[in-house]
């Protein structure tokens, strides 16, 4: 694998390329026949340019929406289990199935022949006495490409460098940090007590009565129950709840309380990484950067002392101090290039810390996998890491590059089993 000398910062993209006008493309109706775009198996036009929103498709790899169908008059009663048994009895082999409203549903397949196997089946085909309009769908867009699509339609002139965020003005470090506190703690300008524990409250009693009426809509019966019929609880819009719901009881613990966290390994606002950290938002918001972990008071100290570690042997490997082991970088969601995805932390009140470190090892040997292993075991063990107080540490490989980790193999670095950690917290705090 080829190894890059400046592996600390972020090379700019290069946007000197306008957008396309696939998006425009995509507008126009699709025959199954006869589409009339250069992409035909995947129902879209698509080209060679950067920023196209439709770009993914050509990727080699599974994604839901290359080849997708589109189905109509479906039951208002017909669920993911009966359709499933519809498809399955015409020999329609799907991977994905999805509701977005009633008489509406949509069909993701792994091949052009499969999907066009079930448009000649399902289309005209009678069904709990409707019959089904079968048609290509349209793929969705990338939604970060398509909001810098927008956005440079708007915009007079085109910034000429392009960090990973696409920020067409200078990065300010201090709104960013606002607008990444926003993405992990929304309700951190309100004191906890009494405002916060007002505003969530105010969530649930939204949620209950939620339930309420689409539980009268499925069963109008159970508006006669007295335990619902005379519930005296409402929402902030007088929407009657489900059932009371009782006082919240304020947390003794507003720091270090997050015994659970998942995060996110990327670059920063100003391309330096990689960076072990959280979001700035999602990725249909438009930023793919990701903020350090540090300052925020939320997780233990010992979780915190763990992502220092592994933050230390993340950023050892982008600068290449392991020679065993091949060029290791943040992996990219948009062009899917890259290695270490996220981190997932959990500590136990007994002290114990687990650690699983996901990675995209496309184009590893099993060599290299082994090499990362030792590499890891061994920080951990006898090296820099070896006084983070880790208890476990398992690495999920995966071969398979795209956004979901599909066909993971879980591997144990040291440590105990992961059974045994949580054995042990179970029988120590509720026996």
């Amino acid at each position: 694998m080829e190894s890059n000398a400046e592996t600390d910062k972020l090379s700019p993209v290069n946007t000197s390329t306008l957008t396309c006008d696939c998006m425009n493309n995509s507008k126009t109706d699709i025959s199954n026949e006869n589409n009339g775009f250069e992409c035909k198996t995947d129902g879209v036009s698509t080209c060679s340019n950067p920023n196209c929103p439709f770009s993914y498709l050509r990727r080699n790899t599974f994604t839901s929406e290359a080849f997708k169908i589109q189905l109509k008059n479906i039951s208002r009663h017909a669920g993911f289990s009966v359709m499933k048994k519809m498809l399955q009895s015409l020999n329609v082999k799907f991977c994905k199935i999805k509701f977005p409203k009633c008489g509406l549903a949509f069909l993701s397949f792994e091949s052009a022949a499969d999907r066009d196997f079930a448009i000649s089946v399902l289309d005209g085909h009678i069904w709990k006495g409707s019959k089904i309009e079968a048609k290509i769908a349209r793929p969705h867009a990338d939604p970060l490409m398509k909001r810098r699509a927008e956005s440079e339609i708007k915009s007079e002139l085109l910034s000429k460098e392009q960090h990973i965020d696409w920020l067409s003005e200078p990065v300010d470090l201090e709104k960013a940090h606002e607008t990444l506190r926003d993405s992990i703690l929304p309700l951190w300008r309100l004191n906890y007590d009494p405002d916060q524990l007002i505003e969530k409250r105010n969530l649930v009693l939204k949620y209950l009565a939620e339930t309420r009426r689409r539980l009268l809509l499925i069963n109008p019966e159970i508006g006669n129950v007295d335990s619902v019929k005379f519930v005296e609880e409402s929402d902030s819009k007088g929407q009657t709840t489900i059932c009371k719901l009782a006082p919240i009881i304020p947390s003794p613990i507003q720091t270090e309380y997050r015994n659970k966290s998942e995060l996110t390994i990327g670059y920063d606002v100003d391309g330096s990484g990689p960076v072990i950290g959280f979001r700035y938002s999602k990725y249909k918001g438009g930023s793919v950067a990701v903020g350090s972990f540090k300052s925020w008071n939320f997780m233990p100290r010992n979780s915190t002392k763990v992502i220092d570690a592994l933050q230390k042997f993340i950023t050892a490997c982008s600068k290449r101090e392991f020679k065993k082991l091949p060029s290791l970088n943040a992996f990219d969601p948009i062009t899917y290039n890259g290695n270490w995805r996220h981190v997932l932390i959990r500590e136990s009140r007994s002290g114990d810390t687990l650690v699983v470190l996901y990675t995209n090892t496309h184009g590893f040997t099993e060599e290299d996998i082994n090499n990362l292993l030792n590499e890891l075991r061994t920080w951990f063990q006898t090296g820099p890491g070896s006084d983070s107080g880790l208890t476990s540490l398992y690495l999920s490989v995966s071969s398979r590059s795209g956004i979901k980790q599909s066909g993971e193999d879980l591997r144990q670095v040291f440590g105990k089993p992961v059974s045994q950690i949580f054995i042990s917290y179970y029988s120590l705090h509720h026996h």
